[in-house]
C-alpha cells in the first residue's frame, strides 16, 4: 500500500486502504495510550504493515502523533533493555561498496562527519570488516543493497565488498553468529531489509531479528525499495536529530517529519518504509521521555453528520503564552492552517524569519504561531527546522 505511484486513482486508492486500516487497527487502542511512545508488536503479516503511514481520522498520518518502535514481542523487551549499553561515539560507516549508489556517498559522509570518523565506500567496505571491528562500535551504518530470499532466507544478505576472507554478501546467518553486544544502534539504509520469513511462534526470521539475536539491542531498516535522495536525506536528519532528540524513536520520528515536509517527498514511499526495531529509548545515559500536555489550544475540528471530520480555521489568536516563545527558522518550513499535514499550506517560512508560538496542539506536534506581519498558522514542531531565541 505504501508503494510509490504516479496515477492518481492508485493514490486516492491506497489513502483509502490506509485509513481503513488505521479505523480497523488502530482507532478502538487510542483511549487506551497513555505514553507518548508507541511500541508495536506485529502480527503475522502486520510485520509487513507500515504503521507510521496510517491515516487517522483527523486526517494526519500516525507518525505525526507518536514515535514508533516495533518489538518481536513483549516478553523479548528484558532481553532488548539488558543490551542497553552506554554511548562509546565509535561508529562504523558502510556505504555504496559496488558503485551502484552514488547518492549514498553524501549519506555516509555526512553520518561519518558526525562520528569524526571516515566512511568506508567502494572497496573498503568489506564484510570482514564488520565481523572484526562490528564487536566493538557503538554504531554500525550499511548504506548498501539489501535483499531478500523468500526461499531461503536465511540466505538473505547486505552486499558489501569481498575479499580473502569473506565473499563480502553479509547473509542472516552469518548476522546470528556475530557478536554486537557493545553495540547501541546498527541501521541498514538499503532496501527490503525488514522483511522475512514467518515461522514458528510469528516470528521473523530476517536480517532484523539477526541483529537484535547478535546483541545489538536498536535496528533501523526498510520495509521497501527506497529511492536513494530522499533516504538520503531521511539519515543525514536522524543523525543530526540524535544528537538534541530524547530517543531512537524520537530522532527517527523528527526525520520523516521534515522529509515529508519536503516538496514532492509528501508521499509515505519516501519515508514510512524506515522501521526501529528494538529498544526506542537508545545508548544507556538518554533520559525517559516523558511529556506533560499543555492545555490544549488546538483549531477544533468539527464532526459533520456524514461521519467526515474536517478542521476549522481560527478567527482569533490564541492568547500569548508569558513569557512569549520566540524561533529563528533555520531551514524553509511549510506553514498550514491546523495542526497535521492534512491543513492546506498556506505558507512558508525562510531560514531567518522569526515567529512568536502562542499555543500547541495536544501532544506539542505542532505549534501555532504569529509572525511579525500578524499572519497566524501552524508549523511542525521539530528541532531540525528551528531554534529557540533567548529573550531578555
Amino acid at each position: 500500500a505504501a508503494k510509490n505511484s504516479t496515477n492518481k486513482n492508485d493514490l486516492a486508492e491506497v489513502e483509502a486502504i490506509l485509513e481503513r486500516l488505521y479505523t480497523t487497527l488502530f482507532a478502538p487502542l487510542i483511549p487506551h495510550i497513555e505514553q507518548p511512545n508507541l511500541m508495536i508488536a506485529p502480527h503475522d503479516v502486520l510485520h509487513y504493515l507500515p504503521f507510521a503511514a496510517l491515516r487517522t481520522d483527523t486526517g494526519d498520518f500516525l507518525i505525526e502523533k507518536y514515535p514508533i518502535t516495533y518489538i518481536p514481542s513483549v516478553n523479548a523487551l528484558r532481553y532488548i533493555f539488558a543490551n542497553r549499553n552506554p554511548n562509546q561515539e565509535e561508529a562504523l560507516i558502510f556505504g555504496n561498496p559496488d558503485g551502484t549508489l552514488p547518492n549514498t556517498l553524501t549519506e555516509v559522509r555526512s553520518v561519518a562527519e558526525i562520528y569524526a570518523t571516515e566512511p568506508l565506500t567502494g572497496l573498503l567496505a568489506t564484510e570482514s570488516i564488520v565481523h572484526t571491528q562490528g564487536p566493538r562500535m557503538d554504531v554500525i551504518h550499511l548504506a548498501a543493497h539489501g535483499n531478500f530470499d523468500s526461499v531461503a532466507p536465511l540466505q538473505s544478505a547486505v552486499e558489501l565488498t569481498g575479499d580473502d576472507e569473506n565473499d563480502g554478501v553479509l547473509e542472516v546467518r552469518e548476522v546470528f553468529g556475530l557478536d554486537l553486544a557493545e553495540a547501541n544502534l546498527v541501521f541498514l539504509s538499503a532496501c527490503e531489509t525488514a522483511l522475512g520469513d514467518q515461522s514458528m511462534g510469528d516470528e521473523i526470521t530476517g536480517l532484523t531479528r539477526a541483529f537484535l539475536y547478535a546483541g545489538t539491542p536498536s535496528i533501523v531498516t526498510t520495509l521497501w525499495s527506497i529511492e536513494d535522495e530522499a533516504s538520503g536525506e531521511l539519515v543525514s536528519t536522524f543523525y543530526e536529530a540524535l544528537e538534541s532528540a530524547p530517543s531512537f524513536a524520537a530522532a527517527l520520528r523528527a526525520a520523516q517529519l521534515k522529509t515529508m515536509e519536503t516538496l514532492g517527498w509528501e508521499d509515505p514511499y519516501y519515508w514510512a518504509a524506515f522501521t526501529l526495531h528494538g529498544d526506542y529509548l537508545g545508548a544507556g545515559e538518554r533520559r525517559e521521555f516523558v511529556i506533560e500536555p499543555p492545555t490544549p489550544t488546538a483549531t477544533p475540528l468539527v464532526v459533520h453528520a456524514t461521519g467526515v471530520t474536517t478542521p476549522t480555521l481560527p478567527t482569533t489568536l490564541t492568547p500569548t503564552p508569558e513569557p512569549a516563545v520566540q524561533l529563528e527558522i533555520t531551514d524553509n518550513l511549510n506553514v498550514r492552517s491546523g495542526p497535521g499535514t492534512a491543513y492546506p499550506r498556506i505558507g512558508a517560512l525562510r531560514a531567518g524569519n522569526r515567529v512568536t508560538v502562542v499555543g500547541s496542539n495536544v501532544d506539542e506536534t505542532w505549534w501555532e504561531i504569529c509572525c511579525v506581519d500578524g499572519q497566524q498558522g501552524w508549523i511542525i514542531n521539530n528541532v531540525n527546522y528551528m531554534r529557540v531565541v533567548e529573550t531578555e
